[in-house]
């Protein structure tokens, strides 16, 4: 018998929908927008706070600068987030839904022998799904400490170490607070929340003129 059952009018994506509601690539894609999304928030939230210190470019200059940096990292990341999500997702050969065992021949001896092997299978994705959120934590933490991260958060403590700014309040969700960048979407994604890696170290120059702020590569 070819092990190979899925129905051959069904694509992989098709049978993924239909078997999880969901595809490998809504859910990489999901994973990157909820981060990006995230982000947005928070730095939405600090530039609320540096309104009264800073002019709207420079905040708009510091905001794009940071946003820019993280999008590059999940860029450089994204092949190991769709790794982790075949782990959980991916689909053995030999499963076929119940709806589609019809197009089994009858005669088939293999079959109850197979319907073990699912049930195995069934058994290892529960496992993986649980690996998986330790996966993406780790995943979310390498992101978050991306030298091009760490580089435009020394700026923001250099700006606020000039200023009557607690970097501490003001940056917390982006460094190294309980209510972190990294436990803000793990809580998203509905995983366990975890210790922050430590992401400021590095350097960067920033020039402070009439007022304005200039982040210098």
């Amino acid at each position: 018998m070819d092990l190979n059952m899925m129905p051959s009018y069904m694509s992989r994506d098709e049978y993924e929908m239909q078997l999880y509601g969901v595809t490998q690539k809504t859910v990489v894609t999901s994973v990157k927008e909820t981060f990006k999304e995230t982000l947005e928030n928070v730095l939405e939230s600090v530039s609320n706070k540096l309104v009264t210190k800073y002019s709207k470019e420079c905040i708009d200059d510091f905001k794009t600068a940071l946003l820019n940096a993280y999008n590059n990292s999940i860029e450089k990341h994204t092949s190991n987030l769709e790794k982790i999500v075949e782990e959980c997702f991916s689909i053995d050969p030999s499963f076929l839904l119940p709806e589609d065992e019809i197009q089994l021949d009858s005669c088939d001896q293999n079959y109850e022998a197979n319907l073990d092997k699912e049930l195995s299978n069934a058994k290892n994705q529960l496992i993986a799904l649980t690996i998986m959120e330790e996966k993406l934590k780790l995943l979310v933490e390498e992101i978050s400490a991306d030298e091009g991260i760490v580089d435009e958060l020394l700026a923001l403590k250099t700006i606020t170490a000039s200023l009557d700014v607690d970097y501490a309040e003001l940056a917390g969700p982006l460094d190294r607070s309980t209510s972190t960048l990294v436990s803000l979407l793990l809580s998203k994604l509905s995983l366990n929340d975890g210790n922050p890696q430590d992401v400021i170290s590095g350097a960067t120059d920033l020039a402070l003129l009439d007022g304005q702020c200039y982040f210098v590569p």
